[in-house]
């Protein structure tokens, strides 16, 4: 059975793609036309509002092919990027790719003891600075609370939105965990042999990220979904079995170097890739040809954001490197820290213009402080 797997394995997946994509196209989407156009409730209209509860409200404010269209494009994408990813599961690409990540990537590279923790300082302050405002975000929800819908598993916590003192206390407890990872981690440099220091540190970096994301979630219980700390909630995923199995499984020699968990390099490009994937499906050859980032400029709250857009080569020039970084972004993996360095540059100006011309997001946006985590490779 195994060696029928591992002989077949390609054809499997492709087969399960295909029939992926006949379910959808040929039983889903029709009864994704019968959603919107009736108001029985049906198993499928239950598992459609269990996944995406504000669909019951937004199907009343646009039309069904406007969220007809986004399923498709949903269902273009997964064939696109399941059929690269099957592409691997053939012997002779397995193998080459298994080569480059060996001694083309910074997979080969390492993060000394010193730098990573570092980084675990850096990252226990970032969350209290990143969710800073979001208390009095919170506060003003309170008042608005009958309006509250939790999200996804949020329901099953409780369907009320919390009172203002537990945030108050979540915040306080936030800031009391940074202060004590941030002291036991300058401690852990000097007496590196108390692995006691180890365990509190995990500890501390695990309750912040937990709390980092959960308190996150509250912020999207009002109708409001966004993206801005889609790569900084990696780090929060990510960070705590980077540092387990850096702790535990450390190499002792006299530079005592700790393997990097590159996860995190391929999750933050992987969203950069998404992104700009996500640009080409939706806008097509508006986004390619410059007109979707001018619509945007021409209706821009900043005066900047309409000055450039009267400058169409230019517009023109911005999209198309736009959607080229985004896309190349993997190219983080590489060893090469030249490349790693233009990319990282490059970002900063993106979000830093994304923010002057058009009003969106900050200009020291979440999105640059993951950066930091991408600087380090081998000593």
């Amino acid at each position: 059975m195994n060696i029928f797997l591992k002989k077949n394995i390609f054809w499997i997946i492709l087969l399960l793609i295909f029939l992926s994509q006949f379910l959808y196209w040929f039983l889903i989407r029709n009864y994704t036309f019968a959603y919107f156009y009736s108001d029985s409730i049906t198993w499928f209209s239950q598992v459609v509002e269990t996944i995406y509860p504000r669909l019951a409200i937004e199907k009343h404010r646009f039309d069904a092919s406007f969220f007809i269209k986004k399923s498709d494009q949903i269902a273009i994408r997964f064939l696109f990027v399941s059929s690269i990813i099957s592409l691997f599961f053939i012997p002779k690409i397995y193998q080459k790719a298994k080569s480059f990540f060996i001694n083309q990537t910074v997979y080969s590279e390492k993060v000394s003891e010193n730098k990573l923790y570092f980084l675990v300082i850096y990252f226990l302050i970032s969350n209290v600075l990143l969710s800073n405002q979001w208390l009095e975000i919170l506060t003003e929800y309170t008042q608005i609370a009958v309006l509250y819908k939790p999200i996804s598993f949020y329901s099953f916590l409780s369907s009320s939105f919390p009172s203002l003192l537990f945030f108050k206390t979540s915040f306080v407890f936030l800031k009391i965990i940074t202060v004590i990872g941030t002291l036991f981690s300058l401690l852990y440099l000097f007496y590196q042999k108390k692995y006691l220091f180890k365990i509190i540190i995990w500890f501390c970096i695990t309750l912040s990220s937990i709390l980092f994301i959960y308190l996150q979630g509250f912020l999207y219980g009002f109708g409001k979904i966004e993206h801005t700390y889609a790569t900084w909630n990696w780090v929060c995923i990510l960070l705590p079995f980077w540092i387990y199995g850096g702790m535990w499984s450390s190499v002792k020699t006299m530079t005592r170097l700790i393997p990097q968990n590159y996860l995190l390099f391929l999750a933050i490009g992987l969203i950069y890739a998404s992104s700009g994937l996500e640009k080409i499906f939706i806008g097509g050859l508006d986004w390619l040809n410059g007109k979707a980032l001018l619509g945007y400029l021409e209706n821009s709250p900043t005066e900047l954001g309409q000055n450039l857009s009267e400058y169409p080569f230019l517009v023109f020039l911005f999209s198309s490197l736009t959607i080229i970084w985004e896309t190349s972004f993997l190219l983080i993996l590489h060893k090469n820290k030249y490349i790693r360095f233009t990319l990282i540059f490059i970002g900063i100006c993106f979000h830093v213009g994304v923010y002057f011309f058009m009003n969106v997001g900050h200009y020291f946006s979440p999105w640059i402080w993951v950066y930091v985590f991408l600087l380090f490779g081998k000593e």
